[in-house]
């Protein structure tokens, strides 16, 4: 039925928002089943011979399948509100020629048009103007009665042709209804978790950023007033400059998850080869390794081949060899390696640390939380790291998974196409 489904998106433009392409979807079924059910009376009144209500027939034809023209050329307000009014004129004027029943069909497109109509007056206009004619028509039966009336067969099959539309339509509003409110429901718990990353995220630059500031301006103000000593400012500096480290490598991160939740993410896939990628990426983590003794294993890097966008997988390698480094022992060693399934490559960073505990294992990757637990020598993270290299992974047609056990170290690995 795709056919019948561009027929439904007749009108409909990428600018729209939501409600409005589903409010022009509603109408085009509208015309469609009004344009369909004059296609069939059609048929059945030239079968019977009935002339006027053949041109009748085709007056509100055209009325239905042109609310479909109209919407291809981008003008939605007036169409419905013209062919609403063509039809009930259609209707009574058949109703009162032939008695058919077609007066009943005036009431329907009241129920129709209070579904279908924004404009509170216009519906109430519409609805006295279509109440008024049925009941001049149903109070003035065989108004002309130089024209035959219908068979009861033929005003039967009018009448259970009108309540068999109505319901059909009926039914296809309230599932349009259903989407609405599901997709409203949706957009309310992305707002929901939205609201806790804003929470999370001021938490992180209130207390993980702005502490180690504040600590270092403070030990800048008492360096300037002599109350260090050079030793005690030697000893002193490295840990501060360990902090300034650390709020740069959590600035960083959370200005990439920003841009990343405003702007999106952009993929420019290329065919890399990974051994010179995992060596940059170990060369500027060299100072931090050097710091806790800790040596890389690259006996399972070979030159191999994957599709990717080289800056995102080289911020996926970083992150992890950083995170790898701070939840190491000291004088340990990390193990990197790549193993090739059929047409992805899974790179592995592994470390021999504090490892994950099974409840903590569930929270990394989780969209409405921000875990981060404290490394070896009490380095602190933002919880961003970690979600920004599964959602680049996974941007890039891959995915990325971990593996550990507390007290024996972790496994985090990257699948991507190569």
């Amino acid at each position: 039925m795709k056919w019948f489904r561009r027929l439904l998106a007749t009108g409909i433009r990428h600018e729209m928002a939501y409600r409005e392409r589903r409010k022009v979807k509603v109408i085009n079924f509208a015309g469609l089943l009004g344009g369909f059910s004059s296609f069939i009376f059609l048929l059945n009144n030239s079968l019977a011979g009935y002339g006027i209500l053949m041109l009748l027939n085709c007056i509100t034809l055209i009325a239905g399948f042109g609310i479909l023209y109209f919407h291809k050329c981008g003008i939605y307000k007036y169409p419905p509100i013209v062919a609403g009014f063509i039809y009930s004129l259609c209707c009574s004027a058949s109703a009162m020629l032939y008695d058919n029943n077609m007066e009943f069909y005036l009431l329907i497109f009241i129920g129709v048009y209070f579904m279908l109509m924004d404009d509170f007056k216009f519906s109430i206009t519409f609805s006295l103007f279509n109440a008024t004619l049925f009941l001049f028509i149903y109070h003035n039966p065989n108004l002309f009665p130089e024209y035959p009336s219908v068979s009861p067969t033929h005003r039967f099959i009018v009448l259970f042709n009108g309540i068999v539309l109505f319901l059909f339509f009926l039914y296809f509003f309230k599932k349009q209804n259903l989407a609405y409110q599901q997709r409203i429901e949706l957009q309310n718990q992305e707002l929901n978790l939205q609201n806790l990353n804003k929470e999370k995220l001021f938490a992180i630059i209130a207390h993980d950023i702005r502490s180690p500031i504040a600590s270092t301006g403070n030990a800048l103000q008492m360096l300037k007033q002599d109350i260090f000593s050079p030793e005690e400012f030697a000893e002193l500096s490295s840990k501060l400059a360990d902090q300034v480290n650390n709020v740069q490598e959590n600035i960083d991160t959370i200005l990439l998850w920003s841009q990343s939740q405003l702007n999106g993410i952009e993929v420019k896939p290329k065919t890399i080869d990974l051994l010179p990628v995992v060596t940059r990426v170990l060369a500027g983590a060299e100072i931090a390794m050097a710091a806790k003794s800790i040596k890389a294993d690259l006996t399972g890097i070979v030159h191999t081949a994957i599709t990717a966008d080289p800056n995102h997988l080289q911020l996926i390698l970083r992150n992890l060899l950083s995170n790898a480094i701070k939840f190491s022992y000291e004088g340990s060693s990390i193990k990197i390696s790549a193993v090739r399934k059929l047409d992805q490559t899974e790179i592995t960073i592994q470390d021999f640390g504090t490892g994950i505990s099974e409840e903590n294992l569930k929270l990394i990757f989780a969209n409405h939380t921000f875990y981060s637990s404290q490394g070896t020598n009490r380095e602190k993270g933002t919880g961003l790291g970690l979600k920004l290299c599964k959602e680049f992974a996974e941007k890039n047609h891959g995915k990325m998974w971990v593996e550990s056990l507390p007290g024996l170290g972790s496994s985090f690995t990257l699948s991507l196409p190569g």
